[in-house]
């Protein structure tokens, strides 16, 4: 037959490369993430921190940090939430349904699921970020002193990073059973937005001092300096975190799927 397959031919199929594997998940995961309820949750929170700092930059403008400093004290943690439930969320929904074995059955699916899925998550957070520094920006110039391109710029620079480094947090922790929720939490609350504040063993190993650290640098030095060691150590500790998060997935899902 022209075209069709041969009688008693049983055709061959190659699976697809692991980038292209990656990416399938990725926007299948997007699709599944992208629905009015999660848009519109981060739009409200993205309103109200921008709201809240153009406020405070404008009952404070003797402070020129103002503005900042409330964005920093709400957005972050908006943002680390956003990841907990979304990086938890991306193996633990099919996972307490039965269905991530189906999942994992598709080639690449034990690297390219994960990966995808941290991804995607990524991407959302990050829009998050991005989506309230612009209505913090825009709020700010409207009604008080503008947030400087400086602060902007590092926001910019920033938030992926600390969105990249939570959600492969999260997403390792999602492998651990029903209960890496609940973890999650006491992890987020107790170590990284907690005792990180206080220990610096604890603070090499979380997300917010390190994100606090970029974002807040002062803009008057330079990043190349010695004055922005720093900086760049921060830089590295959220990539290693990262890194570290999407390993321990990738190792746990070599075997089975994570258990109910």
């Amino acid at each position: 037959m022209a075209g069709g397959f041969r009688y008693g031919v049983v055709p061959s199929f190659s699976p697809p490369s692991v980038g292209r594997a990656v990416w399938l998940h990725a926007r299948l995961w997007l699709r599944r993430l992208l629905h009015l309820r999660l848009l519109l949750g981060l739009a409200v929170t993205a309103v109200a921190v921008a709201s809240a700092a153009a406020a405070r930059g404008r009952l404070s403008p003797d402070v020129p940090r103002a503005a900042m400093d409330t964005f920093e004290s709400l957005g972050l943690p908006a943002l680390a939430l956003f990841a907990l439930g979304l990086g938890t969320g991306a193996l633990r929904r099919d996972a307490d349904h039965g269905a991530l074995d189906a999942f994992l059955l598709r080639p690449r699916a034990a690297v390219a699921l994960p990966l995808g899925r941290w991804l995607a998550s990524t991407l959302v957070v990050t829009g998050f970020g991005y989506a309230a520094v612009a209505l913090a920006a825009a709020a700010t110039a409207a009604f008080a002193r503008p947030l400087a391109i400086e602060r902007i710029v590092l926001l910019v620079a920033g938030l992926p990073l600390g969105a990249a480094a939570y959600c492969a947090i999260f997403l390792a922790m999602a492998t651990i059973g029903r209960s890496a929720a609940a973890v999650a939490v006491v992890w987020w609350l107790a170590v990284d937005f907690g005792l990180s504040r206080v220990a610096d063993g604890l603070a090499r190993v979380s997300v917010h001092p390190a994100l606090l650290t970029v974002v807040g640098f002062d803009t008057d030095l330079s990043v190349g300096g010695d004055a922005g060691l720093a900086v760049r150590a921060a830089v590295v500790q959220l990539l290693l975190l990262t890194i570290a998060g999407l390993a321990v997935a990738l190792v746990r899902l070599r075997g089975d799927a994570p258990g109910a």
